[in-house]
């Protein structure tokens, strides 16, 4: 079940199966606050284990605020995959503009908040 985007802007990045993983873990430990319904969409890959995400701006830069903070903390220093969230930093600030008119095909991230 999709969510209509009509009038709504949308920032979009491709993300690997690893960094995937990294961000399911981030969620699961709650360092990030989970989406609500139509915050954060899915887009499966193209058979490259890989998916698009589509973050609503207003959670986008909620999440993405909350990625910064951690960041500059140095937490992600004192873990065994620095690179990996340095890479997810990079993504993040150049995540693109999307105006998605419909978006029926996109579901909303398997850790939506219920």
């Amino acid at each position: 079940m999709g969510v209509s985007g009509k009038s709504r802007t949308i920032k979009k990045q491709k993300y690997s199966l690893e960094e995937l993983d990294l961000i399911s873990m981030s969620y699961l430990n709650e360092l990030f606050p989970l989406p609500k319904s139509g915050e954060l969409l899915v887009e499966e890959g193209t058979g490259d284990k890989s998916c698009t995400l589509y973050y609503e701006k207003n959670y986008f830069q909620k999440y993405l605020n909350a990625f910064k903070h951690i960041f500059n903390s140095g937490a992600f220093k004192r873990t065994n995959c620095e690179a990996v969230w340095n890479n997810l930093m990079s993504k993040l600030l150049s995540a693109e503009d999307f105006e998605p008119g419909e978006i029926d095909t996109f579901g909303n991230y398997w850790l939506t908040e219920k």
